[in-house]
């Protein structure tokens, strides 16, 4: 609608084409991020040796370690920002480190469960995933945010800021039905799929930020 709309002009149309890809691989992002409730939670149950003494880990407060990530490592990273100023990566560079950054996150998870066979998985490793996957959702939430605020056409900022959260949505879609694959495949074929989805696709927003960027400013330089 916002493409076809006569509201809009022929910058701000450029700018919503540059946003499209960012759209569709950021919702696979979270997808891959929101696989902690799905497929992530059943191996840190079944597989995890999370006893401590008489005392067992809850599976819930593995997972929290992936947002906590998130808050410690963001002032770091802002301030990363800061200093680098104009040399900073572009936005969407930035939505390609985040993807890298969780397709890395289960290549070592899947060293992991390949190392240990069929032994149970080392409670301090799977922090160690929880801790990587996590923190790279600075790259993509907050850019996306940003991203669709700056960029949206002039009368349609709203529906702009909208699309932007249905991310979210696409993201808790894909990670259901990542979470059935993944009881039907073995750990290693799996953890393959997700982690090479992860790399490869980031390294073509990567490849393709210089010119996802300069659509992404027409009208605004």
């Amino acid at each position: 609608l916002m493409l076809s709309s006569r509201t809009i002009t022929h910058d701000e149309r450029r700018r919503v084409l540059g946003y499209l890809p960012l759209f569709v691989v950021s919702g696979i992002y979270f997808g891959f991020l929101f696989q902690k409730f799905t497929a992530i939670s059943i191996l840190i149950d079944e597989r995890v040796d999370r006893a401590l003494g008489d005392w067992e880990f809850p599976v819930a407060w593995v997972t929290t370690v992936s947002p906590l990530a998130a808050v410690l490592v963001t002032p770091f990273i802002a301030r990363l920002w800061d200093r680098l100023g104009d040399r900073q990566p572009s936005q969407a560079a930035k939505v390609g480190i985040g993807l890298t950054q969780i397709g890395v996150a289960y290549l070592v998870l899947l060293i992991i469960a390949e190392t240990t066979g069929e032994a149970p998985l080392p409670l301090v490793l799977i922090l160690l995933f929880m801790a990587i996957a996590g923190s790279s959702e600075v790259f993509v939430g907050p850019i996306g945010l940003s991203m669709a605020s700056r960029i949206g056409p002039a009368r349609l900022q709203s529906q702009m800021v909208g699309l932007n959260f249905l991310t979210l949505a696409l993201g808790s879609s894909l990670s259901g039905l990542l979470g059935q694959l993944f009881t039907v495949l073995p750990n290693g074929v799996y953890f393959t799929i997700v982690a090479a989805g992860g790399i490869v696709l980031g390294a073509a927003i990567l490849a393709a930020s210089g010119r996802l960027d300069r659509l992404l400013r027409s009208g605004l330089d």
